[in-house]
C-alpha cells in the first residue's frame, strides 16, 4: 500500500504540472518523432481518433479505422476551393497561409489543440507591416484559432514536448556573428523565451529538433561538420555526443527500445565505400550516447534505419541509386524497405522502386508509414497499413493529392 501510495503521488505531481522527467516516450505528452522528416519538419500529426495532415496549405483529417482524409472545415458554405479574383483564400478553416517563397511544414497534435506554423503581414508599431511566422493554435475541427507567438523569422525547426514549445531561431544580433539559437517557452505559462543553447561558431546552424524522454537532440552544422548536440531537461546542461572529431558524421535513425539508434561515416568519396563495413553498420547506444552496440543486421549498401513498434526497417540511401556516378555500381541494389523482427530478421520487404527523388518518408507509428510525393506539380501523400507486413499485400496507397500553385 505504501509503493501504490507513492506511485499515485508521482502521478499526481505530473499532472499537477511538475517537471516530468521520465527517460522513456509517451505519446500523451510527447514528441512524435516516429513522424518527423529529417531536414525536412513535420507534417502529419497522429491523434486519439486518427491523423491530422498539412498537404502543402490545407489541413485534413483521416480517421484511424477507415482511412478517408476529410478537409478540416466542414462548412457547406466555405471557400477552401474558391479562392478571392486574386488568388487569396478566405473563410476557409483549413486553409494555413505561408510565405509563398517558402512552406512552413509544422504540425502537431498535443492534449486536444492542434498546431502549426503560418506567416502572413503582421502590423508593427511604426504602423509598417512585416511579413512574418506566428504559431498557430486550432481547435480539433479547426473552427477556432488563435496566435501563440509570433517569431521574427521562421523557425528552423520546432517541435512540442511535455508542454513546452522548443524551436531555433537565426541570432542576429551585433556580437552573436549570425549564430542560430536553441530556444523554448512554455505553452501555458510565460511566452517569453529562453535560451538554450548558441551556435559556438560564426555561421552556425541548429536544425531537426528532436525530444525523446528527458533529452532534446539537434544538430548543429558547421561548414561542413554535423554535430549531434543533447540539451538534457533535468540538469539543464547540452553536450556533444559520440565525438569531438569533425571528420566523422554521426547521424541519428531513430529510437528502439529505448535506445537510440545511429550510423558513424565518413563521407562517400568513391562507389566502393556504398559497401564497405563502414557504411553499411548501424549502432545503438544509450540516450546519453555511450554503451555503443553494433546492431546485427546484415546489409550489403549504405542505407537509412528505421524504428517503429517491434519492428525495425532500413532501405538504401537511395540518393546513390538516381546518381548517375554511381549507375554501373548499383544495378543490383533494389529499392525495398527491408522489415525485422525484433531479434533483427528480415520478415518481409516492401517495394519503393516508384518513388521519385522528390519525396519524403514518415515511419509512423505501430498501425500506419506515410510518404509525401513531390511529381508533375503536385503534392501526393501515400500511406501504408502495418498490419499487412507479412502478408504479401503491404503496398501504399493514396490518401491525398493537392495541386501547387
Amino acid at each position: 500500500m505504501f509503493g501504490l501510495a507513492i506511485v499515485l503521488l508521482l502521478s499526481s505531481c505530473q499532472k499537477d504540472g511538475a517537471a516530468d522527467y521520465r527517460n522513456e516516450f509517451d505519446a500523451a505528452t510527447d514528441f512524435p518523432y516516429q513522424f518527423q522528416m529529417q531536414g525536412d519538419g513535420i507534417i502529419v500529426a497522429p491523434s486519439e481518433e486518427g491523423y491530422y495532415v498539412l498537404n502543402d496549405s490545407f489541413l485534413f483529417f483521416a480517421d484511424k479505422q477507415n482511412m478517408k482524409p476529410v478537409l478540416l472545415d466542414n462548412r457547406p458554405e466555405n471557400d477552401c476551393q474558391r479562392p478571392s479574383s486574386q488568388g487569396i483564400i478566405e473563410n476557409c478553416h483549413a486553409y494555413v497561409k505561408h510565405d509563398p517563397s517558402s512552406r512552413p511544414k509544422f504540425l502537431q497534435y498535443y492534449k486536444g489543440k492542434l498546431y502549426t506554423l503560418e506567416s502572413g503581414e503582421v502590423w508593427g508599431k511604426d504602423n509598417e507591416n512585416r511579413w512574418k511566422t506566428m504559431l498557430i493554435e486550432l481547435s480539433k475541427d479547426g473552427s477556432s484559432r488563435k496566435v501563440v507567438k509570433t517569431f521574427d523569422s521562421m523557425p528552423r525547426s520546432i517541435a512540442i514536448h511535455r508542454g513546452s514549445i522548443y524551436y531555433t531561431l537565426k541570432n542576429y544580433s551585433l556580437d552573436s556573428k549570425a549564430s542560430s539559437q536553441l530556444m523554448h517557452f512554455s505553452l501555458k505559462g510565460s511566452k517569453k523565451p529562453k535560451p538554450i543553447y548558441t551556435g559556438n561558431e560564426s555561421g552556425s546552424q541548429l536544425q531537426d529538433i528532436t525530444p525523446y524522454g528527458k533529452n532534446i537532440y539537434f544538430y548543429e552544422n558547421v561548414g561542413k561538420a554535423v554535430r549531434v548536440m543533447r540539451y538534457d531537461m533535468e540538469n539543464g546542461t547540452v553536450t556533444r555526443m559520440f565525438t569531438n572529431d569533425d571528420g566523422k558524421l554521426h547521424v541519428m535513425q531513430g529510437f528502439y527500445k529505448d535506445r537510440l539508434v545511429y550510423v558513424a561515416t565518413t563521407p562517400i568519396a568513391n562507389g566502393r565505400m556504398l559497401r564497405d563495413k563502414e557504411h553499411t553498420t548501424v549502432y545503438s547506444s544509450d540516450l546519453e550516447g555511450n554503451n555503443s552496440v553494433e546492431l546485427p543486421i546484415e546489409r550489403t549498401f549504405f542505407s537509412f534505419y528505421y524504428a517503429s513498434g517491434s519492428y525495425f526497417y532500413a532501405r538504401p540511401v537511395f540518393p546513390y541509386l538516381l546518381d548517375e556516378r554511381f549507375k554501373d555500381k548499383v544495378k543490383d541494389v533494389r529499392h525495398e524497405l527491408t522489415v525485422y523482427d525484433e531479434k533483427y530478421n528480415p520478415v518481409s520487404s516492401i517495394d519503393l522502386s516508384y518513388l521519385p527523388m522528390d519525396h519524403s518518408f514518415m515511419i509512423g507509428d505501430n498501425r500506419y508509414m506515410f510518404v509525401q510525393i513531390f511529381n508533375n506539380g503536385k503534392i501526393t501523400m501515400q500511406y501504408l497499413d502495418k498490419n499487412q507486413i507479412g502478408s504479401g499485400k503491404g503496398t501504399f496507397k493514396p490518401l491525398l493529392e493537392t495541386s501547387i500553385p
